[in-house]
This record gives structure tokens, sequence and C-alpha cells, in this order.
């Protein structure tokens, strides 16, 4: 008895030393191993986010003030860490006071995700006097993120320029898509503890975001909705399919306004119409056709500074032409008699634009075309622009130089028809047209984008000729819609014919368009006015030319244009 009683009392001593032993080696030994785990389990890195930069477009003639077309609005999201959520029933009690969603729902969207550390968030778009009281609560497992969301506070104006941001918070489309590496904001880094309800208490180390971009576009606000509302007005006087509509300032190739109908707001992009999928398209820069008689000024231009035809030319041919078999009427089926250079383009005959292209010659004409950039892009920064199209030189036939005369057989977008204008406005030299007038970083950095000639085109008395042409066609001929009483304006209407994808043109439907500057001696702005299928009238010179005046006589006052006669 007395032996048993030893060995226990023995037994009890070993044990106890053993577990002081463990205990010594794991509070003393292994300690600083310990503390170091813990205070890891209370370390964490939390990702910092910068804001996305703004657009900003001018808001008055002086340039004096600017408007920001894309902000950001600052807003909250509420989330689960779920495996972290000590009471469920408490946590969805609490908040679904706050965020509008019912208890219930919220455990119904909690359970899938209970036994993980990450779920979809609850919550987005709350405000910062949600979050500050989400924030108070201090329920365990809840977190609240901030997060920008990109509003577009002119809804649809200047819609296809400015793009939008998807859900991903990637640019779309216009300056959002294609600026979009420079809009973005980097990323920083956070590194700090973490108290016991998973909130930051002191940062032991950090890399500082950068805000993204500020892009300045050359666009006045006030100008593009006049613009737009023009448009508009016109498409639904005119029944019109859609339109466009450009204006640059003449001086430097400036776009004040870039418009186009149909369009869609940009704070609501996923409710446009799944059928229209080209809606997001800018089409003033994407889109071509063939413009018709808007490109006889051009074709003039390059004869006359050729020499191919004589400043005393006269057309004397009736109202038809046969060239390799192909019949070519005047559009009104009518002989003008004896046509001066300038009759011609006021009667807008196509008859005669044949012959002066005969005389022109296939080399030079397509040589002149070229240098007016048609089937070329221009190079403006909001691309993907197209190019349009010109037939080879190497397959030129006769019929091609005959009906690209006149406009037909070659396409173009309406910016390259707005750039040859402009070049005539500015004594022959081909500008290249832009948008973006600066790009400012967060450190305070400028990439000024300056106006650049690209070439010269014709010469400056050709260009003073054209011009006087132009007066001409507005003042005597087929574009007397486009006056604007007090101003001489240059400027030239086209009725152009819709062409088939199987071949041959589209019966009673036209593009109807107005291309024009003014002042015609000094020029301020040039203007393109482009509507689709027009079904209420015959020719341009009672759609697109009126609309050009209205828009012009809105500029001219706007920016306190003296008259000129």
């Amino acid at each position: 008895m007395k032996g048993r009683c030893y060995f226990i009392f023995t037994s009890i001593i070993l044990w106890g030393l053993a577990l002081l032993g463990v205990l010594f080696f794991y509070s003393v030994v292994k300690h600083q191993e310990y503390v170091k785990a813990a205070e890891e389990q209370h370390i964490a890195k939390k990702i910092i986010k910068g804001k996305r930069g703004q657009i900003y477009v001018y808001d008055s003639p002086e340039k004096e003030s600017l408007f920001a077309v894309a902000i950001n609005s600052e807003s909250f999201r509420v989330s689960l860490v779920p495996k972290n959520v000590r009471d469920i029933d408490k946590v969805a009690e609490e908040l679904s006071k706050i965020i509008g969603l019912s208890k219930e729902e919220i455990k119904t969207r909690y359970t899938p995700y209970k036994d993980n550390f990450y779920m979809p968030p609850l919550k987005k778009g709350l405000s910062y006097e949600q979050a500050e009281a989400i924030e108070k609560l201090k329920l365990v497992g809840v977190l609240i993120e901030r997060e920008d969301k990109r509003l577009y506070p002119e809804k649809s104006l200047l819609a296809q320029t400015i793009g939008f941001v998807d859900y991903e918070g990637n640019g779309q489309y216009g300056i959002e898509g294609v600026f979009d590496s420079y809009l973005k904001p980097s990323i920083g880094i956070a590194i700090g503890r973490k108290d016991l309800l998973g909130n930051f208490v002191n940062i032991l180390n950090s890399e500082k975001a950068k805000n993204g971009a500020d892009i300045y576009l050359t666009i006045d606000r006030n100008v593009q909705f006049v613009v737009e509302e023009k448009l508009k007005k016109a498409i639904e006087t005119y029944k019109a399919d859609a339109g466009e509509v450009i204006v640059l300032e003449a001086k430097t190739g400036n776009i004040l306004a870039m418009a186009q109908w149909p369009t869609f707001d940009l704070n609501e992009f996923n409710k446009a119409p799944v059928e229209n999928h080209d809606l997001f398209l800018n089409k003033v820069i994407q889109a071509t056709w063939e413009p018709g008689s808007v490109l006889k000024p051009i074709v003039m231009a390059a004869a006359l500074d050729s020499g191919a035809v004589p400043d005393n030319y006269e057309n004397t041919y009736g109202n038809v032409v046969v060239v390799q078999g192909h019949e070519i009427h005047t559009a009104t089926n009518k002989a003008y008699g004896r046509e001066t250079l300038s009759q011609i383009l006021e009667n807008s005959d196509n008859v005669a634009m044949v012959d002066i292209s005969s005389k022109l010659g296939t080399e030079k004409m397509y040589e002149y075309l070229k240098n007016f950039n048609f089937g070329e892009k221009l190079g403006i920064e909001i691309g993907p622009e197209a190019s349009g199209k010109l037939l080879e030189k190497k397959k030129w036939r006769d019929i091609n130089r005959a009906t690209i005369s006149f406009g037909q057989g070659i396409s173009v977008t309406p910016l390259q028809i707005a750039s040859a204008y402009l070049a005539i406005a500015n004594g022959g030299r081909l500008i290249q047209p832009k948008v973006v007038e600066k790009i400012v970083f967060s450190d305070g950095r400028e990439e000024v984008f300056p106006t650049k000639e690209i070439r010269r085109v014709i010469s400056e008395e050709t260009a003073k000729k054209i011009t006087n042409m132009l007066i001409s066609v507005v003042e005597r001929g087929h574009g007397k819609k486009a006056a604007v009483p007090g101003y001489q304006v240059a400027g030239k209407t086209g009725t152009a014919q819709i062409p088939l994808p199987s071949g041959g043109y589209e019966e009673n439907t036209h593009i109807g368009s107005f291309a024009g500057f003014l002042p015609a001696n000094n020029p301020c702005f040039v203007i393109l006015v482009k509507l689709d299928r027009p079904k209420t009238v015959e020719f341009a010179e009672s759609s697109a030319a009126p609309t050009f005046s209205e828009i012009a006589s809105f500029l001219l006052t706007y920016y306190k244009v003296p008259a000129t006669k």
C-alpha cells in the first residue's frame, strides 16, 4: 500500500514537472514566435484606390470657365465576410434598417457563403451617411468600402465623343475608351494593424494611390447643346432617320461641337436598344457615305489649281453625257446652257463636272483627292477613325473618274468633308482637326495637343477663287437657305444617292448635306450638316441648308462676331 502511494505521488510530481516544462517552453522559449504570429493575425493589407480623372469642356465663349462632363460620385458598398460573422441574426436585423434590404433577404444571400471569406456585396451605392451609420454599429464581419461611381451630369450630351465606363471600371468608346489608361487611377497599398472588429487602427506602411489624369476637350458645352437641339429639330421636321453635325473653329481646327442623332444617356448605357448596336459609335468619324455634290468644290479646286481648266472655262454640254456606255444626267435632268465655273457649282451640274474631271485626268484627280486626305485617316485623337474608300488609282476607269467628280463611287466621313472645307477656309492649308486640348496629370504635368498643319493642298489663290464660287452658291444657287443676314456664307449642298450592297442605288431616298464656312472672307467657323433619308424634302437645299443657317446664326451671336455686310 505504501509502495502504491509512493508511485502515485511520484507520477504526479513527474507530470507536474512535465507540464511546467511545456509551459516554460511555450511561454518563454517560443514567446517571441507566438507574439509575432499573433501580431500577424492582426496585420493586413488594404487596397487604396485613387480617383478616375475627369473630362472637361469649355463653358463660355471666352474659354474662361469649364464644365466637367464626366465626374466621380463617391459612394460606398457594404459586404459581409461570412466566416467572420458571429451573429447573422443581429447583423441582418441592424443592416436591414439602413440599406433597404429585408432581414430575410440578407440572411438568404449570406447562407450559401457562410463558410467562405467572400461573398458578393450586399448593397452598392450607399451614401456617406449610410456608411457612417453602419460603421458606428461595429458589427463583426461587416465590411464598408468606398467606391467611385462615374456620372455624366449632362446625360446624353456629347455621348459618343465622351464614351462611358462599364461596370468593371473600364472605359468604353470615345474619350473614356481611348484615354482609359490616362484616366484610370493607380492602386496604392496600406499595411497596418487591425482591431478585433477588423478596423485599421495603426498604419505601418503605405504606398500612395495616384488619381487619374484629367482631360480637357476643345468642345464648348453651350455650342454642343444648341447643335444637338438643332439637329434633333431637323430630324423631326424632315422626318430623317439619323444625322450628324460637326462644328470646327476655322483658324485652329478645334472641334467646338460634334453631334449625332439618335443618341443615348451615358448614365444608362445598358438601356440602349440592343438592335441599334452602332449607337455607341461616333458617326462623325466612323460612319461613311457617298457625299454627292459637297465633293464638287474639291474637284473644282483640283482642276483650277493644276491648271487643267482656265478661269474663263465655260461648259457647253446639255443635260446628259455618256461615259463608257453609261448615261450621266444633271440632277434635275435640265440643260443649263453655257455655264461659268461659278455657275456650275451654283447649279450643281453633274454633266459639267464630268467634263472638268476629264480635263483634270485620272492621275491629277487622284493625287489631289489623296492630298485632301480622302481614303486616309486624319489622325484625330478619339479613334478608331474610318478612312473612307478611295478606289486605288490603278483600278480607275473613265466612269470612276466621272462619277467621283460629283461625289459618287467614293465614300467619306463627315469629318473628312469638314476637313476639306476647313482647308479651303484656311487658304489651302489642311489642318488636322482635334478634340483634345490637353491632358493634366495628378502631379501637375501637362500634355498639350497643338494645332497641326498636315500639308498645303491648294494654293491660297485657288482657295480664294473657290471661296468666291461658294459665296455665289449661297447667294444665287441652291444654297440660298444657308444664308445668314449680315454675313457672307460660303458653302455647298449635297443631295446624295444611297448605294445598295448588291449594286445600284436606293430609289426615292437620299442623304442631304451642307458644308460651308463663315464669315466667308475671314472664317471663324466651318460647319457640316448631314441628314440621313429625310422624307419631307427632295433636296438638301431644303433641309441641311436651313439647319446650317440656324446653327451658324447662333455661333455668330454667341461668339459676338461682327457683321460683314
